[in-house]
Order: C-alpha cells, then sequence, then structure tokens
C-alpha cells in the first residue's frame, strides 16, 4: 500500500523512527498493518548514535529484519505476527503485517498489576515461550522493551518488534563487522 492510494487507514502507533498504519487489505480480506520507517530517519537514528553507517547497509539491516520475519513465518507461531510482505519507496521501508488488536504490554500489566496475579504469571510464561523460541532457532533479541509486546483480549502475548535482532541464520551475525558497529561485542 502506499499512501498516495485511495483507501482508508489510520495511524495506530507513531514513533521516533517511524509510524505504525492499520487498513483494510481487499485482496486479504482483513486488516493489516504497515510498519514504516523514513529512510533518512533511520540513517540519522545510527548517526546519532555515533554509528557511521553506508546507506546500503542500513537498507540491509532492514531487509534483514524481513528475513527474520520470513523465518518466524515458517515457525508458525501464534506469539507472531504473520508476515505478509516488504517493500521500499524512496521515502519509506514499509513492512507488512498482521494486525494484532490488542493493547501494549506495559499499559496491560499496569491494569492487572494489583490484581491479578495468575495473569501477571501467566503472561511471563508466555514471554519465557517466545524468548525460549527465539532461542532454539539461534535469534538474538536486543529491544527487549514491553511496548515491543501486545496482549490480545485472550490474555494472549504477542512480540510484535523485531527491529533489533541478531542470528546466525543470516549475514547480521553477532560478531560481524556491521553488528559490531550497531551491537558491539556481543
Amino acid at each position: 500500500m502506499e499512501l498516495d492510494d485511495p483507501i482508508e487507514y489510520e495511524v495506530i502507533g507513531q514513533g521516533q523512527e517511524g509510524r505504525v498504519i492499520k487498513y483494510f487489505d481487499v485482496d486479504e480480506e482483513k486488516y493489516l498493518v504497515i510498519k514504516q520507517i523514513k529512510r533518512q530517519d533511520a540513517i540519522l537514528k545510527f548517526r546519532n548514535r555515533k554509528i557511521l553507517l553506508t546507506v546500503e547497509e542500513i537498507e540491509k539491516i532492514y531487509n534483514e529484519e524481513v528475513s527474520y520475519l520470513q523465518y518466524l513465518n515458517s515457525l508458525h507461531s501464534n506469539y507472531f505476527p504473520h508476515y505478509y510482505k516488504s517493500y521500499m519507496t524512496d521515502k519509506y521501508f514499509n513492512i507488512v503485517m498482521e494486525y494484532i488488536k490488542g493493547v501494549m504490554l506495559s499499559k496491560k500489566i499496569s491494569e492487572v498489576m494489583i490484581q491479578n496475579t495468575c495473569l501477571r504469571a501467566e503472561y511471563g510464561w508466555q514471554m519465557y515461550d517466545i524468548f525460549l523460541i527465539l532461542a532454539e532457532n539461534n535469534l538474538v533479541y536486543f529491544d527487549l522493551n514491553r511496548d515491543n509486546f501486545i496482549v490480545t483480549s485472550a490474555n494472549d502475548v504477542k512480540l510484535i518488534d523485531f527491529g533489533l535482532t541478531c542470528s546466525d541464520k543470516t549475514s547480521l551475525v553477532c560478531g560481524n563487522e556491521l553488528s559490531m558497529k550497531i551491537f558491539g561485542k556481543c
């Protein structure tokens, strides 16, 4: 979806690096989201952290995020949104994924923190399962943050952001030149 297309959409998330857009996909007959990252903002993000990357290296990072999503699709796990496609425009990196209706874990935890010990434990076990799946598949997740998880109305926890992941299945391996620029020594 290009934002110039005459379809209805809603910006459901806005961050420092981009935004998340919810729209109805006529072909899929359901709501999807586009994670949209401004190419120029991605370059500035790394430069502000004193990490000097070329445009090609930054494109490689976002292409590798797509490869993680494709790999996670192959696991057929309910803990991750389904990935559909990605594309680049002059202004944006775009990743199209399943829309997951829910509440960010950070908000949900504050709602149930005092009330429901069993529910807090259930969230913890589901997060354990998520990281167990990642570990069993040699994926290292660097962006542990409660805002990167959504809790559905059925109290299922889902990991929704994969921006800083490292794998031995791709070229962004802990210890190679590019990952050393970004993460330092793993």
